[in-house]
């Protein structure tokens, strides 16, 4: 559960989401006019974003060629400043994750692991621009940030909108070898509100690949926040998510606790 939940996160992870009833993903339009990039994200901006707090709670199935399963997350979140989850599995927390703008903690507790550090670590570890701003994206279905895309097109297929373009890592290997990787970034725009719904990264040599489809959303407080999304992260194996919130909250105010054990030992 503990690598299952990390590597949800890692690969880009996280999740999901008033009116009286949910709204499906928007239907098909054909014959959209052409757009630039920039005029595309210009759209996307004008549907009302999320500001201040959220709290959610999801449960999440996975499956992998040798298991399927289920956990729930709790999560809590102030926008572009903190990011709280707690993975629990059957009513037993199992890890817990605060991401800031430049820090990540985490505790496995099963374990008795931990983690305090930065991004890059975990960057140069895995091979993934995993940062605050992707996992935020991820969890509200927003767009990820693409000012450092290169070779950036726009295009139009079966009613969406889409972007692309190309982005080049430098990754440290603990040996101190510096490996450049180049990765695929492919967003879809729904034709009607620009909301997105699939966004895909992938690697063409090595085949790795996330991807995320949002299936439906929710209005909130007039905001379209994801009800049921799917998720498949693909490695040595590929791992499929199929998330749904069951509670979703915007209080004033909550608290993101979280204290590491003198008995527990560093992760890494």
């Amino acid at each position: 559960m503990k690598q299952l939940g990390f590597l949800f996160l890692i690969g880009f992870s996280a999740l999901l989401f008033s009116c009286k009833t949910t709204q499906e993903i928007e239907r098909k339009r054909s014959n959209l006019e052409k757009l630039t990039p920039q005029e595309i994200l210009v759209k996307n901006n004008t549907n009302p974003k999320l500001k201040g707090e959220l709290a959610i709670k999801s449960k999440v199935y996975f499956k992998t060629p040798k298991l399927s399963d289920s956990f729930k997350m709790h999560i809590r979140m102030r926008r572009d400043s903190i990011i709280w989850i707690s993975a629990t599995y059957y009513k037993v927390e199992v890890a817990r994750f605060v991401f800031t703008q430049d820090s990540v903690k985490m505790i496995d507790r099963k374990n008795e692991k931990y983690y305090l550090g930065g991004y890059t670590y975990i960057q140069n570890l895995y091979n993934v621009p995993f940062n605050f701003s992707s996992l935020q994206a991820t969890i509200l279905g927003e767009p990820y940030d693409q000012s450092n895309y290169k070779k950036v097109r726009s295009y139009t297929s079966k009613g969406n909108y889409i972007i692309a373009g190309l982005s080049e890592l430098e990754f440290k290997k603990p040996n101190g070898e510096v490996k450049t990787q180049q990765q695929i970034y492919t967003e879809w725009f729904s034709g009607e509100k620009f909301l997105i719904s699939k966004s895909k990264i992938s690697e063409s040599k090595t085949k790795k690949s996330f991807s995320s489809e949002i299936v439906e959303r929710k209005m909130q407080n007039g905001i379209a926040l994801p009800l049921k999304a799917n998720y498949s992260v693909v490695s040595v194996e590929e791992v499929f998510f199929n998330a749904e919130n069951l509670k979703i909250t915007q209080p004033e105010s909550q608290s993101y606790p979280l204290s590491i054990s003198s008995k527990y030992e560093p992760l890494f």
